[in-house]
């Protein structure tokens, strides 16, 4: 299934245009660098706002650098070293590895869904898949250099991001009630944002995607295709914010509240323990209510 799945964000610029009388038109512009983990995180950023002439913008940019945090190296060390201690049949050493993990990251490659297995008393398959694909709704913290979807489309004269992308992000705000944004992964059409759940929440993990596409129509194709075929369970029809949304589970661990607005197509997802999926209806109708 395609599910909104887009690469890190590479170079940003943001402008707005300052004019006094008599005086060359300046703009103000972000340089410099910002460095991400390959989870998505912001590790540390270097960036400056300066004026310049309207003429040179395009010169200046804010560079993503990307590797790996300290934190989430440890944690693909300790991952590995559980999967070969299911390898092993050694269960107990594995959940004690995979439960430290999710301590730290609950959605962190397969860790929740290992541990989870493993406290119903069955052996999970080993995760021998290497690299993971860029993050996505329904799997949770994974690397984002190594998809091999389309890499980011930087606009015309270094602005990014721009355009379609750059109006998707209001359907998914830093922060919401209950729940705090992780910084978004974008390309030049797709938006993706993971949110951590506070003590409160009722749900284990929630992602907001967003597609632009050409048209209301494909829009609407896209989520009969896409969203309604893989969260075919539970189905339902919830009316809120004006849009007539779709509420759909996989039959197992996650739930979607969807729908079209004009040629964009938002994907609201959350995730439960295991046959609990189908109570996050009115959780999602929250969340959905604090979005345009």
């Amino acid at each position: 299934m395609k599910r909104l799945v887009m690469a890190l964000l590479a170079v940003s610029l943001s402008f707005a245009v300052v004019a006094s009388a008599g005086c060359q038109k300046k703009v103000d512009v972000t340089s410099g660098t910002r460095t991400i983990c390959t989870y998505g995180e912001v590790i540390s950023e270097d960036v400056d706002t300066i004026k310049v002439p309207a003429d040179k913008a395009g010169g200046y940019r804010v560079a993503a650098v990307t590797r790996t945090c300290d934190r989430h190296r440890k944690l693909e060390t300790l991952y590995a070293a559980a999967q070969l201690d299911i390898t092993k049949n050694d269960l107990i050493a594995a959940r004690a590895k995979l439960a430290q993990i999710v301590t730290s990251d609950g959605g962190f490659k397969r860790a929740q869904q290992q541990l989870e297995q493993i406290d119903a008393k069955k052996k999970p398959a080993p995760d021998t898949g290497g690299a993971q694909a860029t993050t996505k709704p329904g799997t949770g913290s994974k690397p984002t250099t190594s998809a091999p979807g389309p890499a980011p489309v930087p606009s015309p004269g270094g602005t990014n991001p721009t355009g379609p992308v750059e109006s998707l992000l209001r359907w998914a705000p830093t922060s919401l009630t209950g729940y705090a944004g992780t910084p978004p992964v974008l390309d030049a059409t797709s938006m993706s944002r993971q949110y951590r759940p506070g003590a409160t929440s009722k749900t284990a993990s929630l992602v907001i995607a967003a597609e632009q596409f050409r048209d209301a129509t494909s829009a609407k194709n896209a989520l009969g295709s896409q969203v309604k075929t893989h969260y075919s369970r539970d189905a339902s029809t919830v009316s809120v914010n004006g849009h007539s949304a779709y509420f759909g589970t996989d039959g197992r661990r996650f739930a979607v509240l969807s729908f079209t607005d004009g040629a964009v197509m938002v994907v609201v997802e959350m995730a439960q323990a295991p046959d609990q999926q189908a109570g996050l209806r009115d959780e999602l109708v929250a969340v959905v209510k604090q979005l345009p």
